[in-house]
């Protein structure tokens, strides 16, 4: 009975190694060290090692998991500053919504990061930049030649195209389009598509494709490694499909 215990908790502790390797948030992969470290404790005790199995479970196990859950509290909250763009990230009521939205909560979730969304004016982009008031900007965010970005941004999470208008376009319809080298009156895919279904008295042409990214303030490389990795795997899947389905069409 005693071998056959034994053999089961090692097969546990196989099993609890295989799932390490397929598990993306920080909690989870704790509280599976946590578990780890009292079965390994429990197989000590059996093999008749209770003092092994008590250092084991006092510092292998509960101390060091004290530390890993301090560790990560007090890296785990972000500050973001967006800027209000239709279909995007935008208030209806007192909800926030829209695409990046979803895509920055998925993160959050595949991460140990808590989110704190902060809205922000367009003009003020540039204090906030440069200050340590918030970890990350979005709302609609375009960068023409990225070899002459002085900032940290993600990777493109959406393909979009440029459009030249022939009128001038309302102040509250333009976008964050940065490094460009293109002319006046310019409006991204998305902010054309909310103009037009207010008004149809605007000809516009497309000009030059493009992608929204997020930038990252405090030159935290860490942090855009990390989003761009978990870019990497959600823009694969059928959820990312279904978020863009959702909120843009």
């Amino acid at each position: 009975m005693t071998e056959l215990l034994i053999h089961f908790l090692i097969l546990s502790l196989i099993f609890l190694t295989i799932v390490l390797f397929f598990v993306r948030r920080y909690i989870s992969v704790i509280l599976i060290y946590a578990s780890f470290g009292t079965i390994l404790s429990g197989i000590f005790f059996i093999m008749n090692a209770p003092d092994v199995a008590a250092v084991q479970m006092t510092i292998g196990s509960a101390f060091l998991i004290f530390v890993y859950i301090i560790a990560v509290k007090t890296r785990s909250k972000i500050k973001i500053g967006y800027i209000e763009t239709p279909y995007l990230i935008y208030n209806e009521g007192n909800k926030l919504l829209g695409f990046e939205k979803e895509i920055l909560d998925k993160f959050s979730e595949n991460s140990f990061f808590d989110i704190e969304y902060h809205p922000i004016k367009k003009e003020d982009f540039n204090t906030f930049l440069n200050s340590k008031k918030y970890d990350v900007l979005v709302g609609g965010i375009l960068i023409g030649d990225i070899s002459k970005c002085e900032f940290i941004c993600s990777e493109e999470y959406l393909p979009t195209k440029i459009f030249k208008c022939k009128e001038k376009i309302p102040e509250t319809s333009n976008g964050m389009m940065l490094y460009f080298d293109l002319p006046e009156n310019l409006i991204d895919y998305l902010r054309l598509k909310d103009y037009l279904r207010k008004k149809s008295d605007i000809i516009a042409e497309e000009y030059v494709k493009s992608g929204y990214r997020v930038v990252f303030t405090k030159n935290n490389k860490a942090l855009k490694d990390e989003f761009n990795r978990f870019l990497k795997r959600f823009m694969n899947t059928k959820e990312y499909e279904d978020i863009i389905r959702r909120n843009i069409g």
